[in-house]
């Protein structure tokens, strides 16, 4: 549909165009679970689009099940002229077994196209090309423990610190989320994102939204 009907400032790349560009990432597709590939393809999805935006300007990826209730400026404002911006999952208490999957989440992170942000894309997409699998290991844990490296490996990295952005389950304390006059509010401050993971409609506008995982 996007790449009949697309406007002006969409630009569609179907994963054949991706694969044939990219042929590393094409041989990593033979060992791993057409998840895990979902994957794997992330980073090689970002490095390639990062050569195709001006030098200097910055690039976000969202997954698709985050859903945006407010503006962003405030957190375009925290990343200023950095490099690169990632988000803590900021896991409750009780909830530490997690971070050994990776304390960073992938669903929300930006590479400015400038030296740093080229060196992070291609030694991310390096990395997964070589492993991303559902297997926890001391370094690795599909493509999200990798970030958990880039504060100290890539100088000019930011770790976001808005509250209101990707509020998932892992981190949304009883009470901490309410509507009032001003919309929604997370700790007092705008809810900016919802990550959605593991909603599932069961049918009748009835939807489980995945919280009994995270207790």
């Amino acid at each position: 549909v996007l790449a009949k009907n697309a406007p002006p400032q969409i630009r569609t790349l179907s994963l054949a165009e991706l694969l044939q560009r990219q042929p590393r990432l094409a041989a990593a597709q033979a060992d791993r679970t057409p998840a895990e590939f979902h994957l794997t393809c992330i980073p090689w999805l970002l490095r390639e689009a990062l050569a195709h935006i001006p030098r200097g300007a910055l690039l976000t990826y969202v997954d698709a099940n985050v859903f945006f209730f407010a503006s962003l400026d405030p957190v375009f404002e925290e990343i200023g002229e950095a490099s690169i911006a990632i988000l803590p999952y900021r896991f409750l208490p009780g909830l530490g077994s997690f971070e050994r999957r990776g304390k960073f989440n992938p669903g929300w992170l930006s590479l400015r196209h400038d030296a740093t942000g080229e060196a992070c894309a291609a030694d991310w997409a390096e990395k997964c090309a070589d492993a991303c699998f559902e297997l926890v290991e001391p370094s690795r844990f599909i493509h999200q423990k990798n970030l958990d490296a880039w504060t100290s490996q890539f100088p000019g990295t930011v770790s976001l610190t808005h509250p209101g952005l990707l509020v998932g389950p892992w981190n949304l304390k009883e009470g901490a989320l309410v509507a009032n006059k001003a919309g929604l509010r997370v700790n007092k401050r705008p809810l900016i994102s919802y990550h959605f993971r593991d909603l599932v409609h069961v049918g009748q506008g009835l939807y489980d939204p995945g919280l009994q995982a995270f207790d």
